[in-house]
């Protein structure tokens, strides 16, 4: 068997440790980049319709004008 010293226990926790932190950091920068991308999504999304209404409102002006 093999035997841990407490300055190997203590290098295997402090390891152990330092890893689930990055973990953590890892998920909670990958959160705020997929709630930063939907935001996108969505002011491009809400760019767009604003332009069909733009050009809708357009079309109704000209065939009011030409009828």
């Amino acid at each position: 068997m093999i035997a841990l010293t407490p300055e190997g226990l203590a290098t295997a926790i402090a390891s152990l440790v330092l890893i689930m932190a990055f973990m953590l950091a890892h998920a909670r920068r990958q959160r705020r980049n997929e709630a930063r991308a939907q935001y996108q999504r969505g002011e491009q999304t809400a760019h767009v319709n604003r332009l069909k209404a733009d050009v809708l409102e357009q079309i109704n002006i000209d065939v009011r004008r030409f009828s």
